[in-house]
Formats: structure tokens, C-alpha cells, sequence
């Protein structure tokens, strides 16, 4: 079997999100007093979200579930899309531009954008001109509720012409609680359970995230992973670009985080 590590390279004074987000910190430490002979150890310091991460909801929502709640063996051997999309710096992905990977998709996938963009990761403009997805685009990626949402950029979104928006998240909160509220029979439910998979924007990315509740198998993606490495290290492929895995979904929702 091969195994491909798709997370970028950690180092002291690396790309961060500006402040409030604190500097990555790589250094190494003094020999310690107490011992005589020679030893090599380091500091580390950063923030949560840095380099290669996943998130949840939590990340939106104080009552988001933390990631230590999502069972290790659902981030192994699952299905994963792969949908290659070159792009340049400040680039809007469009629909058109998922759609002309021709890569299937199924519920419950992993779906893996890879732009080319981690080529950037030691540039100073890997944060400030990385690529990002329209409106359309990221609800075409919702639509698809995968497991699992990532991308080799480190933002989803644009910060000069942000896609979403603080009213996008308001309504999302709001469709949220809606749908924990018992369902009414006939079109009500439906068109809440639609709201749910991504219909409304800014539930919760930058990249992927789990809601609270238990999935009905309609539910949207669960996690995002931001800021990988994709150097044409991806896995063996089939079916016109699907990674070959295996794996279970788990009872949980996700509501989209890039909005914000």
C-alpha cells in the first residue's frame, strides 16, 4: 500500500494568518544544567491553525464539536476525490472549473482540490494571493457531502471580495438551530434538511467541519483540512481521478466554515 503525506513542511518564522495569530516558532532549546552529557531538543510555538490542520465547527460555533471528538479511524482508508485544478494567484474557482475534472464523487468522500498552490508554501504570497472558491462553487462542493474537504490553499475564500459574509453565517446559524428543532411533516423538513447540506452559506473551512447531531446520510462534509502539500504526491488513482481508499461515515454534520 501507498501512503502519501499530503501536510506541509514545518518550520521556525513559516506563513501565518497575521495577528492575531502568532508566529511559528521553531527553536532550539538550551542544554539543560541537570544533565552532563550532550542533548538536542526544541521549542515549539504556534497557533492552532497553522500549516497543515483540520477543524470543525468549532471553529464558528462555541457549541461545535472539538476535533478530539472525531474517531481516528474515520480519517484513514476513505474514499477520495481528487480534482485537479490549476490555478494562479487570486484566481476564483468556479463550477465550471470543478466540473471539467470529470472526477466522480460520492457521499461520505474526501474531496482533495489540488490547484498547484503549495508550490507557494515558502512564498511570501501563499497566504495573501492564494486561489479561492466562488459562492457557486463552494455549494457545488457541498452539494457532493463529502466526509472530508481540503485543499492546498490556505484560504477557501477571498479577503478583498469575500463570497460569503456575516449574514451568510447569521442565516446559517439560524437554518441550523431550525434544524434541531423537532421536523414538520411533508415539505418543511425537506427544504430544511436542503438548507443543511449547503444551501446556505457560512455554517461554518475556510476548508470542512462537524455539526452537532446524527447524520440522516444527507448531511453536508465533516471536516476540512487546509493548507496541504500536493507536490504530485497524490494516491494511485482510478475511475477517472478517485484515490483508492476505504472507509465508514461517521454521525455528523457539517455546515461549510469559509464565510466567515
Amino acid at each position: 500500500m501507498r501512503i502519501i503525506d499530503v501536510s506541509g513542511p514545518m518550520y521556525h518564522g513559516m506563513w501565518t494568518y497575521g495577528p492575531p495569530y502568532p508566529d511559528v516558532v521553531v527553536e532550539e532549546i538550551p542544554q539543560p544544567e541537570f544533565i552532563e552529557y550532550p542533548t538536542y531538543s526544541w521549542r515549539f510555538e504556534l497557533g492552532a491553525q497553522s500549516g497543515t490542520y483540520l477543524e470543525t465547527s468549532l471553529h464558528l460555533f462555541p457549541d461545535g464539536p472539538p476535533l478530539v471528538e472525531v474517531p481516528v479511524e474515520d480519517l484513514f482508508m476513505r474514499d477520495a476525490a481528487i480534482l485537479r485544478v490549476p490555478a494562479q494567484a487570486n484566481q476564483r474557482l468556479e463550477i465550471a472549473d470543478l466540473e471539467a475534472c470529470e472526477v466522480e464523487t460520492n457521499p461520505g468522500d474526501a474531496i482533495i482540490v489540488a490547484t498547484g498552490w503549495d508550490s507557494h508554501w515558502d512564498e511570501p504570497d501563499f497566504v495573501s494571493d492564494c486561489p479561492y472558491f466562488s459562492y457557486e462553487a463552494m455549494r457545488w462542493v457541498l452539494d457532493r457531502e463529502p466526509f472530508l474537504f481540503a485543499g492546498d490553499m490556505p484560504r477557501f475564500d477571498s479577503w478583498e471580495e469575500p463570497q460569503g459574509g456575516r449574514a451568510a453565517t447569521r442565516a446559517a446559524g439560524q437554518a441550523r438551530r431550525s434544524a434541531q428543532r423537532p421536523r414538520q411533516a411533508g415539505g418543511a423538513a425537506a427544504e430544511d434538511q436542503r438548507d443543511l447540506r449547503g444551501a446556505v452559506p457560512g455554517a461554518d473551512h475556510s476548508g470542512g467541519a462537524i455539526g452537532n447531531g446524527a447524520s440522516a446520510g444527507n448531511d453536508p462534509p465533516s471536516l476540512k483540512l487546509r493548507g496541504t502539500s500536493l507536490r504530485g504526491a497524490v494516491p494511485g488513482t482510478d475511475r477517472g481521478g478517485r484515490a483508492i481508499a476505504r472507509g465508514k461515515r461517521p454521525g455528523a454534520s457539517f455546515l461549510a466554515g469559509w464565510w466567515v
